[in-house]
């Protein structure tokens, strides 16, 4: 009588399989913290060189605040008119406990390397006034040649 048709095959098979299912589970954590949404965050404060010259680049520290410990820096988002552009910080806001923060400034770099001559002004975004209308820390720069 033969109770069990044993297969070296099917029992590795097997074997992995379990592995691998009770390595999933325990790596599985139901406190993770879900990305929910995306939000512009303002812009606090943007140290940026006196001059600029044609293809030099331009490298501006921008300092942002994050409202709490659920945001994340995420991108910056840039939009170019001409030889104006406006610049903006843009959040991840994950799901969980959070805690709001007071003065909690970031500190990414962004970078611009104008390629004509002329006055380029570079507008950060601050938040919105009163009235609703955005405001902005604002850099003008009259590009020069580069010298010969």
């Amino acid at each position: 009588m033969k109770f069990l048709n044993f297969n070296p095959m099917k029992s590795i098979v097997t074997a992995c399989l379990i592995f691998v299912l009770a390595l999933s589970s325990a790596c599985s954590n139901s406190s993770d913290n879900f990305i929910v949404g995306q939000e512009t965050v303002s812009i606090t404060a943007v140290d940026a060189p006196d001059t600029l010259i044609i293809g030099q680049r331009l490298v501006f520290k921008v300092s942002y605040n994050v409202p709490t410990t659920c945001h994340d820096f995420l991108r910056v988002n840039f939009s170019i008119e001409g030889k104006e552009t406006t610049i903006s910080i843009v959040t991840t806001i994950k799901e969980g406990n959070c805690n709001n923060l007071t003065n909690a400034s970031q500190i990414v770099d962004v970078e611009a390397a104008p390629n004509e001559a002329g006055i380029f002004t570079f507008k950060f975004f601050t938040g919105f006034d009163s009235q609703g209308n955005p405001t902005f820390i604002v850099k003008e720069y009259d590009v020069a040649p580069r010298p010969i």
